[in-house]
């Protein structure tokens, strides 16, 4: 009984983590013949959400979440932590999963203590930031916005006086890694991090992966080894939706989130 209470304890921070991933990484709207208006209709027509866009929560919030949980644990177990992202998940789109029998993130909402929250991206005002995938992470692990961790564009890079909360758990002992698709993360907007993890000997681990397959591979292995804190994020929704449009109605970015979504799934189930 004691176990099921620290996983459940584990799958809320992953809950609210997902739908920060899906609401405040991308709303790209532009070219996917979807407009602001059909979006939040959808979105507002759902029951599956906790709250409403007008009450959407900064995507911020997140990092105390994650920090109290493996920094200020007072359970008398060793916590640890399985983030999984989905780049370029709409929110509308992961509303279309309710019914499904293996999605990650109704499976977490079904717990007692899971939750599904729609949260907000750009800053604490439109346009202090991009809605997109290098500044919208890096606000989630950091639990700062923009005008204070750098990344306002995907291309910029991660001050080094705010750290990330891997950073914060790598120097305080833990292992973790962080497993990613996009190549970016690594060589552009973490890359601090990266260089000041090898030259001090920290057990923090920075994988490029070439697809969902294998991101889903290397993540089981580390999540049932020795990490204390495994970060995945999958790209499929964010491919297809540069490739084709971001527009949840349609079957291809249906099935990119399916994906996402299926993995995230057997990743819990397997935790469990």
């Amino acid at each position: 009984m004691a176990m099921k209470r620290s996983y459940k304890a584990v799958f809320v921070v992953i809950a609210v983590v997902i739908i920060a991933a899906i609401i405040g990484v991308s709303l790209y709207l532009y070219g996917s013949g979807v407009t602001p208006e059909d979006f939040r209709n959808r979105v507002g027509a759902s029951t599956a959400f906790e709250n409403t866009l007008e009450t959407a929560v900064p995507q911020t919030s997140l990092y105390p979440i994650m920090y109290n949980h493996m920094m200020e644990n007072q359970s008398g177990k060793t916590p640890k932590l399985l983030f999984i992202g989905y780049d370029g998940c709409l929110a509308d789109g992961i509303a279309m999963r309710e019914s499904a029998a293996n999605s990650g993130v109704f499976y977490l909402k079904s717990l007692q203590s899971g939750a599904l929250v729609l949260s907000y991206a750009g800053g604490e005002n439109p346009g202090d930031q991009d809605t997109s995938t290098a500044p919208g992470w890096a606000s989630i692990l950091t639990g700062k916005w923009a005008d204070e961790h750098g990344v306002k564009k995907n291309n910029d890079v991660l001050n080094k006086e705010t750290p990330s909360l891997l950073k914060t758990l790598m120097e305080s002992s833990m292992t973790t890694s962080f497993i990613t698709e996009w190549y970016p993360h690594i060589k552009t907007t973490y890359k601090h991090e990266v260089a000041y993890a090898s030259e001090n000997g920290l057990h923090g681990d920075y994988i490029k992966v070439e697809d969902a397959e294998e991101m889903y591979s290397v993540a089981s292995a580390r999540a049932q080894g020795s990490d204390d804190a495994v970060f995945v994020i999958f790209e499929s929704c964010d491919h297809v939706g540069h490739s084709k449009g971001f527009n949840a109605t349609k079957d291809w970015y249906k099935d990119a989130v399916k994906e996402a979504d299926e993995y995230a799934y057997n990743l819990i189930k397997e935790v469990e």
